[in-house]
């Protein structure tokens, strides 16, 4: 139960894009609240807010170092890696493409955010995007991923997804995209004991020193085994 008699007690919003909360903070977030009582946490999952750093928000993991405002801190916490994954399904029934360009006529499920994002990818990915012709288009991670897990069709998604669902399989095709993912909160924020103490687990969360996926450098899934995961 929420203890506000302790110390540090009190409210800490953390803005997360949809499928950061739900696939990453959502699996870790009850041994963090045992461990802190009295941090009541708020997890406000946009899709992709356009000012994450609202007043009412302490911390923003978000795919954007803020712009550089003065008024902001912006620290790295992970590296995101997409690639094309499909179901095992999917590649028995359809084949499995081996590059980009024979991925373009397939069935392909599309995160609407990845369009707002497209100066991250590399020129030969956005030619992709833009030939492919999408069987569904989405602004949902957790959509994305069922579907794709079902055998709608081939998705690009973060490489890290694969310690969540290993059944999943990525597409012998290198990836299409990398990019950072950033803390920024209002300079004061963290001197409040609460909210440094919401920094130090999610800090531990993206560590990518054990977590590879998270790692500047790709890994490939194949070498994720035995590495831990919640």
């Amino acid at each position: 139960a929420f203890d506000s008699t302790t110390p540090d007690a009190g409210d800490v919003t953390i803005a997360v894009p949809e499928g950061i909360g739900g696939y990453l903070l959502g699996l870790e977030v009850a041994d963090f609240l045992r461990e802190n009582p009295g941090i009541r946490l708020g997890l406000d999952c946009g899709f992709y807010p356009e000012n994450p750093v609202d007043p009412h928000i302490d911390l923003s993991v978000q795919l954007s170092d803020a712009g550089g405002a003065p008024e902001l801190a912006a620290t790295p916490l992970a590296t995101l890696h997409y690639a094309l994954f499909a179901s095992r399904d999917y590649l028995d029934t359809y084949g499995a493409p081996t590059r980009i360009e024979e991925a373009v006529g397939h069935r392909f499920v599309h995160h609407s955010a990845q369009v707002k994002d497209r100066g991250n990818w590399a020129k030969k990915t956005s030619a992709f995007l833009e030939l492919s012709a999408p069987s569904m288009v989405v602004n949902s991670s957790t959509a994305m991923l069922h579907a794709v897990e079902r055998g709608a069709g081939i998705g690009a998604i973060p490489t890290a997804i694969v310690a969540y669902a290993p059944h999943l399989v990525m597409l012998d095709i290198p990836p299409l995209a990398s990019a950072t993912l950033w803390l920024c909160h209002h300079r004061e924020a963290v001197k409040s004991a609460r909210v440094a103490r919401v920094v130090e687990w999610l800090t531990g969360i993206f560590d990518a020193r054990e977590r590879p996926w998270f790692r500047p450098d790709f890994v490939h899934p194949r070498e994720f085994a035995g590495w831990s995961w919640p």
